[in-house]
C-alpha cells in the first residue's frame, strides 16, 4: 500500500512537470487541464515533489493568459488566503493587483456554455412584502 502510495506521489511529481512545460510552451488549454487534474489528486499524495499553492498559482497564470480573470482571480486569493509559504503569499497578492479591478458584477456570458439559466430579481421596500424588479433585471440580462 506505501509503495503504491509512493508511487502515485511520483507520478503526480511527473504530471506536474508536464503541467508547467505545457504552460512554458503556450498550450495553455492543455496545461489547465492538466493542472485541475493535478490539484484534484493533491490531497491523496503521500509527499509529492511540490507545494499544491506553486500548481495554485500557476493555474492562476494559466488562467490569467486565457484572460480569464475571475478564475486566475480565485486562485491567486486562494494562495494569498491561505499559502505558508510568505512568499508565496505576497506573490499571490501582487498577481491580484496586477489584475484589472473586479467590475460591479461578473459577467456571465459564455461561461455557462449551452446550460440554460432563470433569472428573477425582486426588491423588498419597507415593510412592504417583495415585488418584482424589472429594470434590475433588464439590465442583467445584458450579461447572460
Amino acid at each position: 500500500m506505501i509503495a503504491a502510495q509512493v508511487r502515485f506521489s511520483a507520478e503526480l511529481g511527473a504530471r506536474w512537470e508536464r503541467a508547467r512545460q505545457l504552460a512554458a510552451q503556450g498550450d495553455l488549454p492543455a496545461a489547465g487541464r492538466e493542472l485541475q487534474q493535478v490539484l484534484h489528486d493533491y490531497p491523496q499524495a503521500i509527499h509529492p515533489p511540490f507545494d499544491q499553492d506553486e500548481a495554485q498559482l500557476l493555474l492562476g497564470d494559466v488562467y490569467r493568459d486565457q484572460h480569464d480573470v475571475l478564475s486566475a482571480r480565485q486562485w491567486y486569493e486562494t494562495v494569498a488566503a491561505h499559502s505558508t509559504a510568505p512568499a508565496r503569499r505576497e506573490a499571490a497578492a501582487e498577481r491580484v493587483a496586477r489584475l484589472p479591478p473586479p467590475p460591479r458584477y461578473w459577467p456571465m456570458k459564455g461561461r455557462l456554455g449551452s446550460a440554460t439559466l432563470g433569472l428573477w430579481c425582486a426588491r423588498r421596500e419597507g415593510t412592504q412584502g417583495i415585488a418584482a424588479f424589472p429594470e434590475l433585471l433588464t439590465a442583467l440580462s445584458a450579461d447572460f
